[in-house]
């Protein structure tokens, strides 16, 4: 444990707001697949604070596949009293990773014994690189001392160890990272004697209201303790252009340097993976969002095998279309989502796909409006990210767009995801 006052991290300086595309035409922001979305001014003042990491870099989404990020955005969240349910029957999952058995107790959860069972297989991890020192937090999922945490915490680092509660402190590699899903992969040298690998719960059986605990490193402080409850499930969240969907959303604290550590139920089994809070200050104010862990179950795996992911990518931004967006493009009524940029070079731009102009005077015209993809009417943006996180580069969709008042059927084949954009 680091004594207060210590160090000044990465992880706990507060970083700006990303740029936003600011329109009184576009009444309405989604998330992006290739570049920011417009936002409304309004908006863009509800939402102002202070944009932090919970690790040590940002990272995130732009194609409507799974991404993460350390960046960290804010809105007031009101923290509910923990109420105490029964689990649902266990069910048992493909993959290399345990499944534990869901066994939920009834009555008030003992946190004290909770964390005195789980602490063990809960690791701080240290980074230091050109950019500086950092924290996260991670947790061991293999007998050889593999270790679980989120990609923004050690991407940039040059140097990595992890810390035991016993304060054992070992050095780790990195095996395999995602940027996109916000996920990494550390081989570790723990002692044998020393491991205890963390029990994976089924995070598609968690509900509003059951008790979790989250354990960290919230500003250096290792294997801190909080707990809280499942305030949401199935979030979409994030900065614009790199946002999640099917997030687990907590009023269990999670501060900066809690990125990485488990979300954990009353059987002390682990359901999700800290990854983002939202607040108006540098630390939390009881909105905390977690990558379920049976998303990473799945990735898990080929990232120890030191495997690239590669996410699919189409490279537009879009928003939904609104009755008064709607009205302004002349359409008949308020559906699909509106194509506002087109990523030089992407997929979308090899289609053919079109932008909508916004005029300085903030009106709007032309531009293509995506109302259906392989003939599946769009019923939100969420539905496009869903889509694509089921398709492999390589493949082609088929966009129906409305473009001057004309149906028109654009093929587009989806690249990966680039490295950098612009």
């Amino acid at each position: 444990m680091r004594p207060p006052g210590g160090k000044e991290t990465m992880s706990s300086l507060p970083r700006p707001y990303p740029a936003h595309i600011t329109a009184s035409a576009v009444p309405t922001a989604t998330a992006a697949v290739g570049a920011p979305p417009a936002t409304k001014p309004e908006q863009t003042q509800a939402r102002r604070g202070v944009l932090s990491l919970l690790g040590a870099l940002t990272a995130g989404l732009v194609g409507g596949a799974a991404g993460g990020g350390a960046a960290t955005w804010y809105w007031q969240g009101q923290p509910t009293d923990p109420v105490v349910l029964s689990a649902p029957s266990p069910v048992q999952l493909p993959g290399a990773l345990p499944v534990a058995q869901l066994s939920m107790p009834s009555g008030e959860v003992d946190i004290p014994a909770l964390f005195h069972d789980v602490a063990p297989s809960v690791v701080g991890i240290e980074v230091s690189g050109r950019r500086g020192n950092g924290e996260g937090t991670g947790f061991i999922v293999t007998e050889d001392g593999q270790v679980v945490t989120s990609n923004h915490v050690v991407e940039s680092a040059q140097e990595i160890h992890v810390l035991l509660a016993d304060e054992t402190r070992v050095p780790a590699k990195v095996a395999g990272r995602d940027a996109r899903s916000d996920l990494a992969v550390l081989t570790t040298e723990i002692p044998p004697d020393k491991i205890q690998v963390a029990r994976l719960g089924d995070s598609d059986r968690v509900r509003p209201g059951e008790p979790v605990i989250a354990i960290g490193s919230p500003f250096g402080f290792d294997h801190s303790v909080s707990h809280g409850i499942i305030s949401a499930v199935d979030r979409t969240y994030g900065p614009p252009g790199r946002s999640m969907f099917g997030l687990l959303q907590t009023d269990a604290p999670i501060n900066p340097g809690n990125s990485g550590g488990p979300l954990l139920n009353a059987a002390g089994e682990v359901i999700g993976i800290a990854t983002m809070i939202q607040s108006p200050v540098p630390g939390s104010v009881g909105v905390g969002f977690a990558i379920p862990v049976n998303r990473a179950r799945a990735l898990l795996p080929r990232l120890a095998a030191g495997e690239q992911i590669r996410h699919p990518w189409i490279g537009i931004s879009y928003n939904s279309v609104t009755p008064e967006l709607a009205e302004r493009l002349g359409l008949k009524k308020a559906a699909g989502l509106a194509v506002m940029s087109v990523v030089a070079d992407s997929p979308a731009e090899r289609a053919g796909l079109q932008a909508v102009e916004v005029g300085r005077n903030g009106d709007v015209s032309g531009g293509d409006i995506i109302v259906a993809v392989d003939g599946k009417a769009l019923d939100s943006d969420t539905t496009l990210a869903r889509d694509l996180q089921k398709r492999a580069v390589g493949d082609t969709i088929t966009f129906s767009v409305l473009r001057a008042g004309l149906s028109v059927d654009v093929p587009v084949e989806l690249g990966a995801w680039p490295d950098t954009i612009g």
